[in-house]
């Protein structure tokens, strides 16, 4: 997950764009391991110059802590 977590951080905006459906896809089968991460991708989906990123990153929210 660090390796991942490292990428919502990349200088390029397309594998910052990419990054959080990796959160997305692993919080829906696994979520227990995309929890610790909520907080932060919270932050960047209020925070990143990006719109696609932040859009992204709700969907990576979404899809963990959703029952």
């Amino acid at each position: 997950m660090p390796v991942f977590e490292k990428l919502l951080y990349d200088a390029d905006d397309k594998v910052r764009m990419e990054a959080p459906e990796i959160f997305r896809v692993l919080g829906k089968r696994r979520p227990e391991f995309v929890l610790p991460f909520v907080d932060e991708l919270q932050r960047i989906s209020e925070t990143d110059s990006n719109r696609v990123v932040r859009i992204h990153c709700l969907g990576a929210i979404k899809a963990t802590v959703q029952k």
